[in-house]
Protein backbone atom coordinates (compact mmCIF):
# COMPACT_ATOMS: atom_id res chain seq x y z
CA UNK A 1 0.00 0.00 0.00
CA UNK A 2 1.23 3.52 -0.66
CA UNK A 3 0.50 6.88 0.95
CA UNK A 4 -0.98 10.00 -0.52
CA UNK A 5 2.52 11.38 -1.04
CA UNK A 6 5.34 9.34 -2.54
CA UNK A 7 7.66 10.37 0.29
CA UNK A 8 5.34 9.00 2.97
CA UNK A 9 5.08 5.50 4.34
CA UNK A 10 1.70 4.19 5.36
CA UNK A 11 1.26 2.83 8.84
CA UNK A 12 -1.17 -0.06 8.74
CA UNK A 13 -2.94 -1.04 11.95
CA UNK A 14 -5.36 -3.99 12.13
CA UNK A 15 -8.96 -2.79 12.19
CA UNK A 16 -7.97 0.85 11.71
CA UNK A 17 -7.75 3.26 8.81
CA UNK A 18 -4.31 3.53 7.23
CA UNK A 19 -2.73 6.95 7.29
CA UNK A 20 0.48 8.33 5.76
CA UNK A 21 3.42 8.72 8.11
CA UNK A 22 6.24 11.01 6.93
CA UNK A 23 9.81 9.81 7.00
CA UNK A 24 11.94 12.29 8.95
CA UNK A 25 14.86 13.85 7.13
CA UNK A 26 18.07 13.04 8.96
CA UNK A 27 21.72 14.03 9.07
CA UNK A 28 24.68 12.70 11.01
CA UNK A 29 26.49 15.00 13.47
CA UNK A 30 30.16 14.97 14.47
CA UNK A 31 29.18 13.08 17.62
CA UNK A 32 27.68 10.31 15.46
CA UNK A 33 24.10 11.16 16.39
CA UNK A 34 21.35 11.11 13.81
CA UNK A 35 19.52 14.46 13.87
CA UNK A 36 16.19 15.15 12.26
CA UNK A 37 15.94 18.11 9.92
CA UNK A 38 15.06 20.79 12.48
CA UNK A 39 15.11 24.59 12.32
CA UNK A 40 17.47 24.66 15.27
CA UNK A 41 20.41 22.72 16.59
CA UNK A 42 21.58 22.35 20.14
CA UNK A 43 24.88 22.79 21.90
CA UNK A 44 24.13 20.48 24.81
CA UNK A 45 26.84 17.95 23.98
CA UNK A 46 29.53 20.64 23.69
CA UNK A 47 28.42 22.45 26.86
CA UNK A 48 28.05 19.26 28.88
CA UNK A 49 31.35 17.66 27.86
CA UNK A 50 33.17 21.00 28.12
CA UNK A 51 32.22 21.09 31.79
CA UNK A 52 33.04 17.40 32.29
CA UNK A 53 29.42 16.53 33.12
CA UNK A 54 28.12 13.06 32.28
CA UNK A 55 24.66 12.43 30.87
CA UNK A 56 23.84 10.53 34.08
CA UNK A 57 24.77 13.47 36.29
CA UNK A 58 22.92 15.99 34.13
CA UNK A 59 19.82 13.78 34.03
CA UNK A 60 19.90 13.42 37.82
CA UNK A 61 20.39 17.16 38.34
CA UNK A 62 17.47 17.97 36.02
CA UNK A 63 15.29 15.10 37.26
CA UNK A 64 14.81 13.63 33.78
CA UNK A 65 16.01 10.35 32.30
CA UNK A 66 19.50 9.89 30.85
CA UNK A 67 17.85 8.53 27.74
CA UNK A 68 15.96 11.82 27.30
CA UNK A 69 19.23 13.76 27.59
CA UNK A 70 20.78 11.50 24.94
CA UNK A 71 17.82 11.82 22.57
CA UNK A 72 17.64 15.62 22.99
CA UNK A 73 21.41 15.94 22.37
CA UNK A 74 21.09 13.93 19.16
CA UNK A 75 17.95 15.71 17.96
CA UNK A 76 15.87 12.53 18.14
CA UNK A 77 13.50 14.13 20.64
CA UNK A 78 12.16 17.66 20.77
CA UNK A 79 12.36 18.91 24.34
CA UNK A 80 9.31 20.54 25.89
CA UNK A 81 9.47 24.26 26.53
CA UNK A 82 9.91 23.54 30.23
CA UNK A 83 12.92 21.29 29.53
CA UNK A 84 14.41 23.90 27.17
CA UNK A 85 14.26 26.45 30.02
CA UNK A 86 15.65 23.97 32.56
CA UNK A 87 18.56 22.93 30.33
CA UNK A 88 19.42 26.55 29.51
CA UNK A 89 19.32 27.50 33.20
CA UNK A 90 21.43 24.43 34.05
CA UNK A 91 24.25 25.77 31.87
CA UNK A 92 23.55 29.38 32.94
CA UNK A 93 22.97 30.33 29.30
CA UNK A 94 20.20 32.02 27.33
CA UNK A 95 17.99 29.70 25.27
CA UNK A 96 19.42 30.82 21.88
CA UNK A 97 22.92 29.99 23.13
CA UNK A 98 21.90 26.40 23.89
CA UNK A 99 19.35 25.97 21.07
CA UNK A 100 20.47 28.30 18.24
CA UNK A 101 18.45 28.61 15.03
CA UNK A 102 20.16 27.41 11.88
CA UNK A 103 21.61 30.25 9.82
CA UNK A 104 19.30 29.63 6.84
CA UNK A 105 16.14 29.64 8.97
CA UNK A 106 13.57 32.37 8.46
CA UNK A 107 10.70 32.43 10.90
CA UNK A 108 7.54 34.14 9.72
CA UNK A 109 6.52 37.33 11.48
CA UNK A 110 3.27 39.23 11.54
CA UNK A 111 5.31 42.09 10.00
CA UNK A 112 5.91 39.91 6.91
CA UNK A 113 2.20 40.05 6.07
CA UNK A 114 1.45 43.58 7.33
CA UNK A 115 0.85 44.92 3.81
CA UNK A 116 -1.29 41.95 2.76
CA UNK A 117 -4.69 42.42 4.38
Amino acid sequence: MFGIFKSHKVLSLPGRVDFPRPEPAVCITEEGCTMRNLIYRNNIFELRTGLGISQDRMAGDLNISRRSISKIECGEQNPSLEIVYRISAYFDRNIPEVFPLLAETHLASYRDSAGRR
